[in-house]
């Protein structure tokens, strides 16, 4: 059920593939043995090659020229396979980092696309303000990379996390006013990495509004959902079993709020019968059960005395829709006392 990703996903294609082939005809040639096998700084000689050559290669991204775009972007990318040094790497990354902001002033989609992807290959912080500036961009051609970037830097474990959370509030912003799940995936992926609990309560808050735009459009598919939802989950556990450890206590509003989506999510599924419920949405109920289980237990250890509804698990329709209604009826109880609104899936409208 991706159709919506089709669109994108012609456009990216488009533009990637296309362009993939395409090798430079001009401009400075690869970087020399010598250059990528430093084994400390660089010298003045071998620095002016490598400035001049990334200063060349970032002014082409902003070409009007798809094709010269296309070879920037594949010229920038290359020295981080070529088998340079760890030194040489790092100084190359830092100067890319410095010098790549100028190409998201491209006047044209095709230019900022690819200046993202380079983006998601550099490690140094500064690239931090790039992915920033792609992320407030609501072409799918461009926020698709940018959230890309932003996801690449989430999992880079030697990224400064001061850094990462930064991109927290960005992400958040750009998931709001994004529609598309081939992008919102990615948006998903970076704020559940990045373990700021605002941002999961962002994400749920999020894959809840898209309960109601996928029962209104179920053409909008509901892959980045279940995606999101399978990873959130097991970051959930995790933090929560480590806390004794790690000294970070996940907050009872998380968990809540995570039970509230898992029984929604729950609910979505079984609107459809099981005869002819898609892959997505039965895997959907199978994680949602999991997720809702895990959330009502974790909330009886901290006190709570929730009577749990049996599992869903090789339980008919009929016996499912009656567990359905335990959870919701749980859901207005004590502790967790939510309104109706926020837990009713609305119904499709009449035809």
């Amino acid at each position: 059920m991706r159709q919506p990703y089709l669109v994108v996903g012609t456009l990216l294609v488009g533009l990637f593939v296309g362009a993939g082939a395409v090798m430079a005809q001009e401009g400075p040639g690869r970087l020399p043995g010598s250059v990528l096998g430093s084994q400390g700084t660089l010298g003045e000689k071998d620095q002016a090659t490598v400035n001049g050559y990334v200063d060349y290669w970032v002014k082409e991204l902003q070409s009007d020229d798809p094709e010269r775009v296309a070879a920037a972007r594949n010229r920038l990318i290359e020295p981080y396979s070529q088998g340079g040094t760890e030194a040489f790497v790092n100084q190359y990354d830092q100067i890319v980092a410095n010098k790549l902001g100028a190409a998201m002033q491209s006047k044209h989609i095709f230019g900022r696309m690819n200046t993202l992807i380079v983006a998601q290959k550099v490690r140094h912080e500064k690239v931090a303000d790039i992915i920033k500036a792609g992320l407030k961009e609501e072409v799918a051609a461009v926020a698709y990379p940018a959230a890309v970037a932003a996801e690449a830097w989430a999992r880079n474990k030697s990224a400064n996390l001061a850094v990462k959370l930064g991109l927290v509030k960005p992400l958040i912003e750009a998931m709001k006013k994004q529609g598309s799940g081939y992008v919102l995936e990615y948006h998903y992926r970076a704020l559940i990495e990045i373990e700021d609990f605002n941002g999961w309560e962002a994400v749920m808050a999020r894959m809840n509004e898209r309960v109601a735009e996928f029962v209104a459009d179920p053409a909008i598919g509901f892959d980045a959902e279940l995606e999101g939802g399978r990873l959130l989950q097991v970051k959930v556990i995790t933090v929560k079993a480590s806390e004794a450890q790690s000294g970070v206590k996940l907050p009872e509003k998380t968990i809540h709020l995570f039970l509230l989506t898992n029984v929604r999510f729950m609910e979505l599924a079984l609107r459809q019968p099981s005869a002819s419920r898609s892959a997505t949405l039965a895997t959907l109920l199978a994680i949602a059960d999991q997720g809702a289980q895990w959330a009502a237990g974790a909330l009886n250890a901290a006190g709570a005395k929730i009577t749990v509804p049996p599992s869903m698990k090789n339980k008919s329709d009929d016996e499912a829709k009656l567990f359905l209604g335990d959870w919701k009826n749980l859901l207005k109880a004590e502790p967790l006392k939510f309104a109706d609104a926020q837990i009713t899936v609305p119904k499709p409208k009449a035809p």
